[in-house]
């Protein structure tokens, strides 16, 4: 399996055929579903919950990565996981204790990330690094500004961080994915791979635009690769 996988936003789809939007992203050859999970409080909007998780996992065997947006994750872990999440990622400002939020997730089955805003520093995590499985870099403040939108305005500086993280990884040997969310296009790609990102949060560069899906993720994964090849992380 590649370096490189591709995740779309399944809040960008479109909401009244979910279902038929799942299995042609599968035939186009994603390598995950990315669910937003949003409370209106911990971020201003509300986004999806685990009934649609539910509805739709039978459809596909991609795995599912739900993104909890919201505040005291813990009670939800197993809800979330038990609908069809595979991976879990929340936020530490969320949480009145990280590693035990992570521990949860593990002891249900799921695998464990989290969700770093652009303003929270790498320093949150580097205690908990070893039992992470996807730091996930938001590229943007999560949320949108107001509810009902769903992006915001693309922050280049957390380029930095993902360079700075993927360097740490290296250098500690750990086996870790670095994923964005956020912005991500045909040109921003590459700037995010060449810094270190290997995994893809992509909304209306797949949904929005005219052409077929497959082709579409096609270009965005060779650009991805070819970008990303000149790291040569220990395991990924």
């Amino acid at each position: 399996m590649g370096l490189i996988k591709i995740s779309p936003s399944m809040m960008c789809a479109d909401l009244t055929r979910l279902g038929e939007e799942v299995q042609v992203l599968t035939k186009a050859g994603v390598d995950r579903m990315h669910f937003d999970i949003m409370d209106g409080n911990f971020v201003p909007s509300i986004g999806l919950n685990y009934l649609e998780i539910k509805a739709l996992r039978s459809l596909t065997s991609i795995p599912f990565e739900v993104h909890m947006m919201m505040i005291d994750p813990i009670k939800y872990v197993e809800v979330f996981i038990k609908a069809g999440g595979n991976i879990i990622c929340v936020h530490p400002e969320s949480c009145t204790n990280i590693y035990e939020v992570i521990q949860e997730i593990k002891e249900e089955g799921g695998r464990a990330g989290v969700a770093l805003n652009p303003a929270t520093p790498i320093c949150a995590i580097e205690n908990i690094l070893t039992d992470l499985d996807i730091v996930l870099l938001m590229m943007v403040n999560p949320g949108g500004k107001t509810p009902g939108v769903k992006s915001a305005d693309y922050i280049p500086a957390v380029l930095d961080k993902a360079l700075c993280l993927r360097k740490i990884i290296q250098k500690r040997r750990l086996n870790i994915d670095i994923e964005a969310d956020g912005s991500v296009n045909e040109k921003s790609i590459v700037d995010m791979a060449n810094a270190g990102v290997n995994i893809f949060v992509i909304g209306s560069a797949i949904f929005d635009e005219k052409g077929l899906k497959r082709d579409k993720i096609c270009n965005l994964r060779n650009r991805a690769e070819k970008a990303f090849s000149k790291w040569n992380p220990t395991r990924i």
